[in-house]
């Protein structure tokens, strides 16, 4: 598009605003340039019919008018079903020719599937192109049944339905080979993204003045209490050490002043603290593959009796990951020095779990960890 003026790209093909997205706008382009180039292809025709003196059919007219509205239809927030209009529009153009009497050439049918193909392998999905490759073959088969008697024969069909199903073919090779190229693209874009994230956790971390690993600690145990607690799907554990990595990600955004202070932080202080789950949530929300794995981020500061926070959750209203997830992290945090309190004995934050049991922690998880380090640590005992 590059050799386009900017003037003529943006009157012809630019997509409206409400278009978003890479991949969306792409595609609202693409149709938009397509329709815009099918409707010159028949208006060239029209006028060459005319100039022969021959007037074009309805169904050509019809097809104009709709082609039209399909170029302008294309370049809004809905052009995905203009796209489906308009690959049902090209071969249904001829079948209703042939169904009227008004074409003895079946091969037109060839021509104009080969455009709906071309649009299949740009446009669908794998599924759809093989659901759309049935659909034309059942419709040329149908077709000497519904023209009108002695028009077309079947014998006169058997080519076109042997090179729809050869194109049919190459269109879903094709939209096969897309699917596994944009997959991974998706992995690798998943890959580095994930690990930028995990580089960022460790940065806060350390500018937290963690203790290292912890992210990695707490993650570990939440997918081992987790398994304990009834959790058996492998994807959903995956999302919830993907969380668990991530939990303190809005802390990004909380100023080292407040961060870093020593001593009792203000109520002013507290409240700009409390907000970090959330931003924490609207930051990891932008990537649509961590959307399973937001749970631990948004809800790890709620509390059983509902005196936790951004939201005030209580009991089951909590998801489980994140019931979990709060008593992992008090353990673990308790154990480091931070710059408003020395390190906490393990025995001591034994006790005082299991004296929030109820109140801040849920009962059943408390106990479920309680074994855990039973069995895990038996000096816990």
């Amino acid at each position: 598009m590059q050799d386009i003026p900017d003037w003529l790209y943006k009157v012809l093909a630019a997509p409206n605003p409400e278009v978003q997205g890479i991949r969306e706008r792409q595609n609202a382009r693409l149709a938009a340039i397509l329709s815009l180039c099918l409707l010159l292809i028949f208006s060239i025709y029209m006028l060459d019919s005319s100039l022969n003196g021959n007037l074009s059919s309805t169904t050509d007219l019809l097809s104009f008018v709709i082609l039209l509205g399909i170029y302008f239809f294309s370049r809004t927030k809905l052009h995905s079903i203009g796209i489906l209009l308009l690959m049902l529009l090209v071969p249904s153009n001829t079948f209703v020719n042939i169904y009227l009497g008004t074409t003895h050439h079946p091969q037109d049918t060839l021509y104009f599937l080969t455009i709906g193909y071309g649009l299949a392998a740009i446009f669908l999905r794998r599924r759809w192109t093989v659901l759309y490759c049935i659909g034309n073959v059942i419709t040329l088969l149908l077709t000497p049944g519904f023209a009108p008697k002695g028009l077309i024969a079947y014998e006169d069909i058997y080519v076109q339905v042997t090179i729809n199903i050869i194109l049919g073919v190459i269109a879903i090779v094709a939209t096969t080979h897309k699917e596994n190229i944009e997959k991974e693209r998706e992995l690798l874009t998943r890959e580095n993204t994930t690990i930028a994230l995990h580089s960022l956790t460790r940065a806060l971390e350390v500018r937290h003045k963690e203790t290292a690993g912890h992210s990695n600690r707490v993650a570990d145990i939440t997918v081992e209490l987790a398994k304990r607690a009834g959790v058996k799907n492998q994807y959903t554990l995956q999302q919830i050490r993907e969380g668990a990595l991530l939990h303190d990600v809005g802390k990004i955004a909380i100023p080292d002043v407040i961060l870093l202070k020593e001593g009792e932080l203000s109520e002013a202080e507290w409240e700009i603290i409390r907000k970090h789950p959330l931003i924490g949530f609207e930051l990891l929300q932008e990537f649509d593959f961590l959307k399973d794995s937001l749970v631990i981020p948004r809800y790890h500061h709620e509390r059983f009796d509902g005196s936790g926070y951004p939201y005030g959750l209580a009991g089951g209203e909590i998801p489980i990951e994140a019931r979990i997830f709060a008593v992992v992290d008090v353990y673990d945090a308790l154990q480091e020095e931070r710059p408003y309190r020395s390190a906490w004995p393990e025995d001591k934050i034994i006790a005082y779990i299991k004296a929030e049991s109820g109140h801040l922690f849920d009962p059943e998880i408390v106990r479920i960890f309680l074994a855990y380090l039973i069995e895990d640590c038996p000096a816990a005992n």
